[in-house]
């Protein structure tokens, strides 16, 4: 996947929570104007802090740093451990704004270990608004049903099933380079946006405001700006039009705002590498297995993948092993005429 987008849609939902936060629960026009990280007076945090939407879309990454791949009894366990004990929230050591179907469900599974929780009638958008990293380990490892499973955790709700279905076909649509048009646009006014934190609300409002603006940063002022649940509506937001426009695209100074900016981009880059790294190395092997080959533009060109990817897979074997660089090296021809350098020993002991 292209990781400027991969990293949007991450940073994105965090940029949007933690913006969004200072305005939570307010009605659409009885606030101030929000554009740049406030101090949030609702939960008396300084700017930049994220809050539950933030902190279990790092659990689900977390979870998948630790144990090399995804484990679905492990992020609800990394769930209840932020719930417990603060863990990635960003108040050292105490987890706030929790929705209720959330800490009912996480409960359960401290009780019963069930992995199945929520009732019918519960359709917030308590698993909506972490979406992005259960999404980007489905799509890496061609299992769509890790959405579901992810969100069940605490939403077992078939409403809720479906939004987020929608939410990642949005992505996907986004990712392969189209702009969605679903949902609410101009023809909406603003004051007929709505902003609740029902599940399809919440994706409605972020919708419109990607479909109403040109650009990350005014969609995301739009966005959290209808009041409301605006910290998820942002968060939503932020993961739509992360996946459209890039990470690049996402303000530095919004970024940097967010507290301990560096730990959280580490976690996020640490992430894309082990779900890059589960999902596409295990072709590099398969791949050196079948041709005998290995080299940087060879895997590049046989696997399709950008030279950056490339240069990672081949940083990876290198570090554990699999291959060797040979001194003196040189250019010679495989078996279509195509250039290739001969520059690594396999070490076929590895394999």
């Amino acid at each position: 996947m292209e990781r400027d987008k991969v990293k949007g849609m991450l940073w994105g939902l965090i940029v949007g929570d933690a913006l969004g936060s200072p305005i939570q629960f307010t009605d659409k026009d009885n606030h101030p104007w929000i554009t740049e990280m406030e101090y949030c007076p609702v939960f008396n945090v300084p700017a930049g802090f994220w809050t539950d939407d933030g902190s279990m879309a790092m659990c689900i990454m977390d979870s998948f740093v630790r144990k090399s791949g995804y484990d679905i009894k492990d992020v609800a366990a990394t769930f209840v451990k932020w719930l417990k004990e603060g863990y990635l929230s960003s108040i050292e050591g105490r987890s706030f704004d929790i929705g209720n179907a959330t800490f009912a469900s996480l409960s359960k599974f401290s009780e019963t270990g069930s992995l199945v929780n929520g009732e019918e009638p519960s359709q917030g958008n308590g698993s909506l608004m972490r979406l992005a990293p259960s999404y980007i380990i489905a799509r890496s490892l061609n299992r769509p049903e890790i959405v579901r499973e992810v969100s069940d955790v605490t939403h077992a709700s078939s409403r809720v099933r479906e939004t987020c279905d929608i939410l990642a076909l949005i992505l996907d649509l986004h990712m392969a380079g189209g702009r969605s048009c679903y949902g609410p646009g101009a023809e909406t006014p603003r004051e007929k946006v709505p902003n609740s934190g029902w599940c399809v609300d919440s994706l409605n409002a972020a919708m419109w405001a990607f479909n109403t603006t040109k650009t990350f940063e005014d969609g995301m002022i739009a966005a959290v700006n209808l009041g409301g649940d605006s910290d998820s509506i942002g968060a939503v937001y932020g993961q739509i039009a992360g996946a459209y426009y890039g990470f690049d695209a996402i303000p530095e100074r919004w970024v940097k705002a967010v507290k301990t900016c560096e730990d959280v981009d580490a976690l996020i880059e640490k992430f894309l590498d082990a779900v890059e790294k589960e999902s596409v190395f295990p072709k590099v092997l398969d791949l050196i297995r079948r041709t005998k080959k290995v080299c940087t533009s060879y895997i590049q060109r046989e696997l399709g993948l950008g030279y950056d990817q490339a240069s990672r897979m081949m940083d990876w074997l290198k570090a554990e092993g699999y291959v060797s660089l040979v001194e003196n090296c040189q250019e010679v021809l495989d078996e279509e005429g195509r250039s290739f350098t001969d520059a690594y020993k396999i070490n076929w002991a590895k394999f």
